[in-house]
C-alpha cells in the first residue's frame, strides 16, 4: 500500500459526515471535499457507510461496477458485502477501496448492491476496524454517513472511528430543528468535535453569515447557484480546481476553517499558484487591449493631421488670391500703362466675392467642426468610442491584477 504524503509523525484526520434528514446533499459534498484535498496533493480515502441508499456507490456507480468487473481483479468487496474468514479468523477478500476519477480513492456500501448484503451496524463496525488496520495509506478518511440517528449514523460519528464530525444541513426551519434531534440522539457529537454546515444557500444570503458563527462551530455555507445545480443535475462535482468558481471559493473556506492546521499551507501554496494562473490571461488581455488602444489613438492622430492640413491648404489657397489680388490692386494703383484700369477693375470685382467665399466657408468649417465628410465624421465617432471602451476595460484589468483570489476566481 502507498505511502503517506505527509510525516508519519502527523496524525490521521477522519471526518464524518452526517446530516439529519435526507437531500441535504451531503454525499456531493463529501465527494467534493474529497476531490479539493487530492487536488492539494493529499491521499484521500472516501468509505460509504450509507446501508440505506448507498448513495456515495450510487454516485459513482459506473465505476463501482467498472471495477467490480473488471478482467484480472478477484472478488472485490465493499463495507457492507458479506466476507468468508480464513484459517485464522481473518477476512479472506479483504476491502477493496479503487480510485475513482477525481483522484481519491472510494470503498462503496457495497459492490454487489443486492439483497444479500450485511446491512447491519455489526457489519460497519467490523468494517471499520478492519479498515483503521490499513489507513496510514491515507492523508484523511471521509466517512460518508447515513442520513437521520440510525446506528450506522452513529457509528461513523463515534469518536473511535472519526476525528470531526461535520453536520451537513439546508437553510431551513425543519432542518435547523433536526440538526437538534440528531445531537440530542447521538451523544457523540460533542462541541469540540462537531461542526455545522449549511449547504444549498442562496448566493445572495451566503455573504450574510459572519465571522461568529466560527464561535458557535459554523462553517462557511456552501452557497448554490445555477451552474452548482446544473452540476449536481448531471451527476458531476461542481469543484473547479483550474479555472475557479464561486462553488470552490465557499468550499477552500470551509475546508480551511475545519482543517487548518492540516491543509492551511497547501490551500496558500494552491492559492497563490491559482492567482498567477489567473493573472496570466488577465496579463495578456491588458496587452491585447493596450495594442488595441495605441493602434486607434495612431489612426485618429493621423486623421487630424490630414484634416490639418486640409484647413492648411484651404486658408493657402485664401492666402494666395487675397495676394493676387493685392498685387493687381497695386498695379491699378500706380501703374496703369502695362493693364487696362478698367479690365483690373473687372477682374477684382470678380475675384473678391469668390475670396472672401472661400474665407467664410474655411473659417466656418473650422469653427463648426464640418471639416469631415460624413462617413469621416462616424468612423471618427466609432473610434472615439472604442478608446473610451478600451480605457475602461484597462481600468478593471489594472484592479484585476491587484485584487484577491475571490475576485479573480469570480472573473473568470
Amino acid at each position: 500500500m502507498a505511502k503517506r504524503s505527509v510525516s508519519s509523525s502527523e496524525p490521521l484526520r477522519r471526518l464524518a459526515l452526517v446530516s439529519p434528514k435526507g437531500g441535504s446533499g451531503k454525499t456531493v459534498l463529501a465527494a467534493t471535499a474529497a476531490a479539493f484535498l487530492h487536488a492539494l496533493g493529499f491521499r484521500v480515502l472516501v468509505v460509504d457507510t450509507d446501508s440505506a441508499t448507498n448513495g456515495m456507490t450510487l454516485l459513482f456507480l459506473k465505476e463501482v461496477v467498472a471495477h467490480a468487473t473488471g478482467k484480472g481483479r478477484g472478488k472485490a468487496r465493499g463495507v457492507y458485502d458479506g466476507f468468508s474468514q480464513d484459517s485464522n479468523g481473518k477476512p479472506a477478500t479483504p476491502l477493496t477501496p479503487f480510485c475513482t476519477s477525481h483522484g481519491f480513492d472510494l470503498l462503496p456500501a457495497s459492490f454487489s448492491l443486492d439483497n444479500e448484503v450485511e446491512q447491519t451496524e455489526c457489519a460497519l463496525v467490523e468494517s471499520l476496524k478492519e479498515l483503521s488496520a490499513g489507513t496510514l495509506a491515507y492523508d484523511f478518511v471521509l466517512l460518508d454517513a447515513q442520513a437521520g440517528s440510525e446506528a450506522q449514523s452513529a457509528v461513523a460519528s463515534s469518536p473511535e472511528f472519526s476525528d470531526v464530525v461535520v453536520v451537513v444541513s439546508e437553510f431551513d426551519p425543519m432542518s435547523i430543528a433536526g440538526i437538534d434531534r440528531l445531537k440530542r440522539a447521538d451523544s457523540g457529537l460533542t462541541h469540540e468535535r462537531t461542526w455545522i454546515l449549511f449547504n444549498k444557500v442562496l448566493p445572495e444570503f451566503a455573504d450574510d453569515f459572519g465571522e461568529i458563527f466560527e464561535v458557535f462551530r459554523y462553517l462557511p455555507p456552501i452557497p448554490w447557484d445555477a451552474d452548482v445545480v446544473r452540476s449536481y443535475a448531471r451527476r458531476r462535482l461542481a469543484l473547479d480546481m483550474e479555472h475557479g468558481n464561486a462553488f470552490t471559493l465557499a468550499v477552500l473556506r470551509t475546508m480551511r476553517m475545519l482543517l487548518e492546521d492540516h491543509i492551511g499551507t497547501k490551500i496558500d501554496a494552491w492559492a497563490s499558484r491559482q492567482r498567477s494562473t489567473l493573472v496570466e490571461p488577465i496579463s495578456t488581455q491588458y496587452a491585447d487591449a493596450m495594442y488595441e488602444l495605441e493602434g486607434l489613438l495612431r489612426e485618429q492622430q493621423y486623421r487630424e493631421v490630414r484634416a490639418a492640413r486640409r484647413r492648411s491648404s484651404r486658408w493657402a489657397l485664401v492666402a494666395a488670391g487675397i495676394s493676387v489680388l493685392a498685387v493687381m490692386i497695386g498695379f491699378a494703383a500706380f501703374d496703369s500703362y502695362f493693364i487696362s484700369r478698367q479690365w483690373l477693375f473687372t477682374v477684382i470685382a470678380a475675384t473678391v466675392p469668390v475670396l472672401i467665399t472661400m474665407g467664410v466657408q474655411t473659417a466656418r468649417s473650422v469653427v463648426a467642426g464640418d471639416r469631415l465628410s460624413p462617413e469621416e465624421k462616424v468612423e471618427q465617432s466609432r473610434i472615439e468610442r472604442r478608446i473610451a471602451l478600451l480605457n475602461e476595460k484597462l481600468s478593471k484589468l489594472e484592479a484585476l491584477q491587484e485584487s484577491d483570489l475571490a475576485s479573480l476566481m469570480q472573473h473568470k
